[in-house]
């Protein structure tokens, strides 16, 4: 055996050894295969539409053949591939860049890695509707704008025991709990989630209880969207995992629970130069540290932000969230370090940590697809070099209806229905989407919407049967 397959070892044969040495790859990325093929089980990791983890297992003596050739998957059988039997083969492809294997075993004592891959039709090509291969058009193009789009998602959950059938139990005492420290389970196990989430190479920066019982927010460190959209993906499915581990149940949910605060996913975004790394949303001449590019920028979201809704919204129960009273955006505003505003601009203090916040979003938002609109949104802004309105310093939620109108302060829409009836007129978030990916992703909202206004709420069977 030569000296470069003892690298390759890892307790693999010769043969496998050899054959990972004739990949046209880095040897870096050889290293990366090898460690991945000695592990008992790799997930090959996509998203659906709606932005669900969907994973296909393969034993790990497998995956050198996937990185040759792709592993095939039945497109018809995925929500928004939209293809039907006679031509629903498709193929994963293993992206060597985002390969982590896992410092844990699963249930049956099984060594684990985890890849994400891009999706490819049966030829090879592209597949168009490949939630990340949308996100990386969009990045491109801001590339060849000679940006990078910087992203650090905040994504809050719930956690919850689960009766003896094994199903969540919606509970939460009320609000008031905020940064509030109660040694025990809860904390110990966002402790152990931060940690297995530091061990997957996510630079965790903080970890705290919200604003309702049983919720909490993990942050971590900013990053290149594709990546970080990797990364709430990998976020998600750990968290979930280290619940279901302590016998609880973690959740994304929009809105869970009446009454109490819900679930958002507040997305910090900047531009910086492709060239030199610089922040260009900051600018040390201007009155308040902010560039024209990054006014712009906050103008075209504000432009289309009623068809981004749909994409960052995406849910029945999104819009349980976004009322006033939770801390959620209700009006579309925006002004410095104003938490009332749909868009806050955190002190400026220095460059590197000038962006712009969007609190919309929730967390059952298919991240590939939300940063991809976003980002499409802001160039449209740089692009025709809209002007925002005027930032908001005061309360916007404690405005009347007559003052938020003389101030031409609107709503964001306030139902899902709603918020796809603006995308539906929205050539930019459209366009974003792309053809195949809007067609699949206004049907399923569509459907979700019929099926909704189908149900009878137990709600209104306590309000209206005795009434009437």
């Amino acid at each position: 055996m030569g000296e470069a397959s003892e690298n390759y070892l890892f307790g693999l044969d010769e043969k496998a050894c050899r054959k990972i040495e004739g990949l046209n790859i880095s040897e870096k990325y050889k290293k990366v295969v090898a460690k991945v093929m000695s592990q008992d089980l790799v997930t090959l990791h996509t998203t659906d539409v709606d932005g669900r983890s969907i994973a296909l297992p393969i034993p790990g003596c497998q995956f050198l053949s996937s990185v040759r050739a792709g592993s095939g998957i039945d497109g018809s059988s995925i929500k928004g591939f939209g293809r039907g039997v006679h031509e629903s083969d498709m193929w994963l492809k293993p992206d060597l860049s985002t390969a982590l294997v896992l410092p844990w075993k699963n249930s049956r004592g099984r060594s684990m890695a985890r890849v994400v891959s891009d999706l490819k039709n049966a030829d090879g090509s592209d597949f168009e509707g490949d939630p990340r291969g949308i996100l990386m058009k969009q990045v491109a193009k801001a590339a060849d704008m000679g940006f990078d789009f910087i992203v650090s998602p905040e994504l809050e959950f719930f956690v919850f025991p689960k009766d003896e059938e094994g199903r969540p139990v919606t509970v939460s005492d009320g609000n008031g709990y905020y940064y509030l420290h109660t040694p025990g389970d809860m904390a110990d196990m966002r402790s152990e989630m931060m940690f297995r989430l530091k061990q997957l190479g996510l630079k965790v920066e903080a970890g705290h209880p919200e604003v309702a019982n049983n919720q909490h927010e993990i942050n971590f460190e900013c990053g290149g969207a594709l990546g970080q959209a990797d990364k709430v993906v990998l976020f998600k499915d750990v968290v979930r995992e280290i619940a279901s581990m302590e016998g609880l149940h973690a959740t994304f949910m929009a809105k869970p629970i009446s009454g109490v605060n819900g679930s958002g996913m507040h997305v910090n975004m900047s531009l910086a130069s492709k060239e030199t790394g610089e922040n260009l949303f900051y600018d040390e001449g201007s009155e308040d540290g902010l560039s024209e590019l990054a006014k712009q920028f906050v103008a075209g979201i504000m432009e289309h932000i009623d068809a981004i809704t749909a994409v960052a919204n995406p849910t029945v129960n999104s819009y349980r969230r976004l009322i006033p009273g939770f801390e959620a955006p209700v009006y579309k505003s925006w002004g410095y370090s104003n938490r009332s505003a749909l868009i806050r601009i955190p002190e400026v203090k220095n460059a590197k940590a000038t962006r712009v916040e969007l609190r919309s979003p929730d967390t059952t938002c298919n991240p590939y697809l939300a940063f991809a609109v976003m980002l499409a949104a802001g160039l449209d802004g740089i692009e025709r070099q809209l002007t925002p309105p005027d930032p908001r310093k005061e309360d916007v939620f404690e405005l009347s209806v007559s003052e938020l109108l003389d101030l031409g302060i609107g709503s964001l829409p306030t139902s899902l229905r709603n918020a796809v009836s603006y995308l539906e007129k929205d050539s930019v978030v459209k366009g974003a989407l792309g053809e195949h990916t809007y067609v699949a992703f206004v049907e399923s909202k569509r459907k979700e919407w019929l099926d909704y206004k189908q149900h009878v709420s137990e709600w209104e069977v306590d309000r209206y049967v005795s009434m009437f």
